[in-house]
Order: structure tokens, then sequence, then C-alpha cells
């Protein structure tokens, strides 16, 4: 009986750690594999995230309700659902108490409404009030985007749900290693495009940010999103190898240069490609938000080693990544931060748009 028990266990561990590589490999194949169709913004791309991630989501659950536990997620999962809660709640057709919620809506319902010799026409091909069959009134302005961005939503939602409980089991090093290798790629590729001239994503003709490098993504922004993601976890892969290994006399260089450090050295130049790519990108927020991500990073990295040596690995790899910029013109990128103040308050930016 006890044998049959230990035998039992035994299977289920197997299964269990089967369920966790599937779902991380899905994970890596993602990282890897969804920014390459036009940073997965047109249909096909969106719809093939969409139903990868409700696989891996289907994949997630099951394997949970075999150990016989509800997934460890905790308050993330609470949170998520209220996020997207709120995002379905903007679809509910809520008639005047949406005007009531919303009253500019409202008075952009009010004023698209058609001419009365229009309406008199409407009426007679239909041979009723039109009105009738208007849709009743919600939150959202667009019920068809709104609900194609929740499906998204809820996609992406599945994937960090998976992310996390793949972590706890698994570790982070592989995803991390992915997603510095994927914005590695990504910032190699905008560089080329960018330096080339060859305004092209794959084999379709750039249509805006022509004087940007953008990857294999369409807008500048997602893709230096992207890429400040990808710095934050590179960086804190180099300190934690260069934590792991033993203190060595001689030269911070011959010890990246020696047997254990190359490894870290690659890691260092996928680090330094991507953060070329992302200042070519000449996305100011994504700028910032990239560079925010790598001080962070260092500064939590006090466990590892000491603020120096944290310090003189991070300003290396940022003084290597400025080098291709010299060429595409550093002044550009002086003239994008100078103009931010303008750009925010006109007409259009950002902080009005907030507003």
């Amino acid at each position: 009986s006890r044998r049959a028990e230990r035998v039992r266990d035994a299977q289920e561990h197997v299964q269990d750690d089967l369920a966790a590589r599937l779902l991380e490999l899905g994970l890596i194949a993602v990282l890897l594999l969804a920014p390459l169709p036009f940073g997965a913004v047109g249909p096909r791309g969106r719809g093939a995230l969409e139903w990868v991630a409700l696989g891996l989501g289907l994949v997630w659950w099951l394997a949970a309700m075999r150990r016989g536990m509800a997934p460890r997620t905790g308050p993330l999962l609470v949170g998520t659902l209220l996020l997207l809660g709120l995002a379905t709640l903007q679809l509910v057709p809520l008639g005047p108490v949406a005007d009531a919620i919303s009253p500019n809506a409202a008075a952009m319902r009010a004023g698209e409404v058609a001419p009365e010799r229009a309406l008199a026409a409407e009426t007679h091909l239909l041979g009723r009030d039109p009105a009738a069959a208007a849709q009743a009134g919600t939150l959202s302005l667009d019920p068809g985007a709104t609900g194609s961005a929740l499906l998204t939503g809820i996609a992406l939602a599945l994937l960090m749900l998976v992310a996390v409980d793949v972590a706890a089991r698994r570790g982070v090093r592989r995803l991390a290693l992915a997603l510095l290798v994927s914005g590695s790629f990504q910032g190699l590729y905008g560089l080329l495009v960018l330096i080339s001239g060859h305004d092209h994503i794959w084999y379709r003709a750039k249509p805006a940010y022509l004087d940007s490098a953008t990857g294999t993504f369409i807008n500048r922004n997602h893709f230096a999103c992207f890429l400040a993601m990808s710095l934050a976890c590179g960086m804190a892969l180099i300190l934690a190898n260069a934590a792991r290994r033993p203190p060595r006399r001689g030269s911070r260089l011959a010890a990246l240069l020696g047997a254990d450090g190359s490894r870290d050295l690659i890691l260092a130049l996928l680090l330094a490609v991507g953060a070329a790519g992302l200042f070519a990108s000449f996305s100011r927020a994504g700028i910032v938000l990239g560079l925010a991500a790598l001080l962070v990073t260092v500064l939590l990295g006090a466990r590892f080693l000491g603020l120096r040596t944290r310090a003189w690995i991070a300003v290396s790899i940022v003084a290597v990544s400025l080098v291709p910029l010299l060429s595409i013109g550093p002044r550009r990128l002086v003239e994008r931060f100078a103009e931010s103040h303008e750009s925010l308050m006109q007409a259009g930016g950002r902080a009005r748009v907030w507003l």
C-alpha cells in the first residue's frame, strides 16, 4: 500500500513537472515569436496570440486541478479579474445610466444624430423608427473595438498568470533569457533597417516612423517598451551570474574573458544591442523607462554584488550601446527630449488627452 502510494506520488510529480516544462516552453515561444508578425497588432497576429494564450491557460488550469489545488496566483488573480471586469462594464448596455456616468460620451452620441430629412428617409425604408433599432448606450463609444481589446486583455492576463505559476515552479532564468534574446534581435533588426534605409518590416513597407528603429513592430513606442522589459531581465541575469562566480584576482575584464565570464560577456553583448535599438527608437518615454528599469535592477542587485561593480557593469553596457547612435545622429535624440514639454501640452498631445 505504501509502495503503491509512493509510485503514484512519483508519477504525479513527473506529470506535474512535465506540465510545467510544457508551459515554460510555450511562454518562451510567445516571447520569441509574438513580436515577429508586426508586433501582433494585426488581426492574424493578435488572433494567434489569443489562441496560444487560451491553450496555455487551459493546460495551466487542468494541471492545477490535477494537483487538487487552485493555481498559486493569490491577489494577482483578483486584481486581474477586477481590471477585466472594468473593461467588461464598458460593454454593458446601461442606457441613461451610461449618459449620467459619462456626459461627454452622451454629448458625442447626440452630435452624431442624423438630420431630420435623413431620419425620415431611413424610417420610410425601414418601416419603423430607426431609433428603436439603436443600441442602448454603453460607456464605450466603440463597443466593437472595446470587445476586441478585451479579448486581447484576457489573453495577456492568462499569459501573466501562467508565467507567475511557472516562475514559482521552474524559476525565471529561462524566461528572462528568452526575453533578452528576443529584445536583442528586435534591437538588431531595427538598427539594420534604420541604417540601411530599406524602410520595410519583412516584406512590407513601414507605414510610419521611417526615421526611427521599430524592429518588427509598427509603433516605435511598442518596440521601446518591449526592449525596456528585456533590458531589466538581461541586467538581472548578468548580476546573478557574476555573483555566482567565486572572487578572483585580476581585472574585471580578465574575469569577463575567462571561462566563467564568457557567458556574461555574451549576455552583456545581447543587452548592449537591445539598448542600442532602444536609443535608436527615439521614443522618449521608452528610453526613460528602459534606463529606469536598468537603474532599479542595479539598485536591487545589492545582495549580488557591490554597488561600484554593479554601476561599472551598467555604465559600460550603456556606453557601448550609444556607439551606433553616433553614426545615426545623437543630436536628434537631444532635440526629441528638448521638445517634450511642447509636444505634451499641444492639441492632441498626451497631457491634453489624459486630461
